[in-house]
């Protein structure tokens, strides 16, 4: 029976003095240089034709240096094939479309490589893939499967695990116990760069932790900042809820001005750009003040802290407005694949938001498929936020300004977020939400459903508004009631 349970980390405020800290913190450099190591060794493994990773052989844990003890090397170990495993995983998706676009005078060949790629075998040297179940393939299949991996791999490399800063230990290296001391809720041991030396970290739970379902797991993931902040991050271990089968489908578009937009009409998180702009001015003026100072940024503490507070901040007001939402009548959201640069702010900060947005939004959805058993649908982003929710008419000259929408066909008005968020809706509802199709190809399919609906040739309509001519039908009886709109 497949363990339908699912993992969800918390991080806890620590009250370990300086010394204990920075004997954790000491751990991190030779970590990293066993993610290396020991991913050079499992990497060596997948090119040689295995697909599924487990622990180093004897003769492996032999040659390893002892920099780090056995246990460590273990943690090591299972933390490199977790990163690989990822890749794996997105791999194989990536590589299917790759297959489902190649064209094939024998269709025999494409249906090899759906075999290789869903195995993970795409440097296998033995044509027997499953001698269990019989599957073969050809030469030429693993040949070319070869190929494919590789030039993905090109594209998409291995993680470089040098720069990682987070160590999973699991309870071997730092065992989680429950405290009996007030000043503590958690102990965790810790093993540090001195045999039989363990340091002991204690943590201080919070409302929310205490209240998520599940049990806490002997595991700690342990982050290490570039300014030597020490964080702990607990993980609880419980049932995923139910999916919800009853509520309404709702599209969820992000916006400049708001965070999100629904398919209901709703603007949420309306203050956070006002808060974003002055911590703007902030970021800006502290870097021309550091660099005056020939100090680089990432040697900044009070750099650090501002971007820690941002990305902080973000991560709040997207929790509190996904909850918000979740506690409403909802069994579905859909969503795009997100953009977090925002018009009016510093090439600095949209670097900041792209990443703490993305990661931010993407692990709270993901949560809430776990925690609100709400299900989260992906689909294609292009072309959004110039298509009419309305009448399907496409025209990047539609959208007036970020805020504002106006078809140049139909003449509806409205939010240009909420457009969005409906067309976003709306594109869910058929052929997967377009998520393999590339941006011309959606536009194609977009012009193909408006010129069936509406017997006129949309490039034509596009040709008229850019060479400024009136808008045709905006007057159009027909039009205006089909599409909601209030006829002049």
């Amino acid at each position: 029976m497949t363990d339908r349970s699912t993992m969800r980390t918390y991080r806890l405020p620590t009250t370990a003095n300086r010394g204990k800290l920075d004997a954790v913190a000491a751990v991190l450099p030779w970590w990293q240089r066993g993610l290396v190591h020991v991913q050079y060794i499992q990497v060596r493994k997948l090119k040689a034709g295995q697909t599924e990773l487990g622990w180093l052989q004897s003769g492996e844990k032999k040659s390893l240096p002892s920099y780090l003890s056995q246990r460590q090397w273990n943690s090591v170990t299972s933390q490199v094939n977790a990163v690989l495993a990822a890749w794996q995983t997105a791999a194989k998706v990536g590589l299917r479309a790759v297959i489902r676009a190649l064209r094939f005078e024998d269709e025999e060949l494409r249906r090899q490589l759906y075999r290789i790629n869903a195995r993970k075998a795409w440097w296998a040297v033995d044509c027997v893939l499953d001698a269990r179940h019989g599957v073969m393939v050809s030469e030429e299949a693993l040949r070319m499967s070869t190929v494919l991996a590789n030039e993905w791999l090109r594209k998409h490399p291995f993680p470089n695990l040098s720069e990682v800063r987070t160590m999973a230990m699991d309870g071997t290296v730092a065992r989680v116990s429950v405290s009996d001391k007030p000043h503590a809720d958690y102990w965790v041991k810790v093993s540090t760069l001195e045999k039989r030396n363990p340091v002991s970290i204690p943590l201080r739970g919070y409302d929310y932790f205490n209240d998520a379902p599940g049990e806490v797991r002997n595991f700690c993931q342990i982050s290490v900042s570039t300014t030597g902040d020490v964080c702990f991050t607990l993980v609880k271990k419980s049932q995923p809820t139910q999916l919800r089968i009853e509520g309404e489908s709702v599209g969820l578009d992000w916006g400049l001005r708001n965070i999100f937009a629904t398919s209901g009409g709703k603007l949420l998180g309306q203050t956070p750009y006002r808060w974003l702009c002055e911590r703007d001015t902030e970021l800006n003026d502290l870097a021309v003040s550091l660099q005056r100072q020939g100090i680089r940024l990432r040697d900044s503490k009070r750099y650090a802290r501002l971007n820690r507070r941002i990305r902080e901040y973000v991560r709040n007001e997207v929790g509190r407005i996904l909850n918000r939402l979740a506690g409403e009548d909802i069994r579905e959201m859909v969503v795009e694949e997100l953009d977090f640069r925002m018009g009016g702010l510093s090439r600095r900060l949209n670097r900041i938001m792209s990443r703490a947005g993305r990661a931010t939004v993407g692990a709270k959805l993901a949560s809430l498929v776990e925690t609100r058993g709400i299900t989260v649908t992906k689909v294609n982003s292009a072309h959004t936020s110039r298509c009419c929710s309305g009448c399907g008419y496409v025209d990047k000259k539609n959208r007036i300004s970020q805020e504002r929408f106006s078809c140049r066909f139909c003449g509806k008005k409205l939010h240009a977020d909420i457009n969005a968020a409906r067309n976003i809706l709306g594109r869910s509802q058929g052929q997967g939400g377009l998520c393999d199709f590339s941006k011309e190809q959606v536009l194609a399919e977009m012009d193909w459903s408006f010129r069936a609906r509406w017997r006129i040739e949309p490039t034509l309509l596009r040709e008229r508004s850019h060479a400024g001519a009136v808008p045709l039908r905006r007057s159009n009886n027909d039009v205006n009631r089909r599409c909601g709109v209030t006829a002049p």
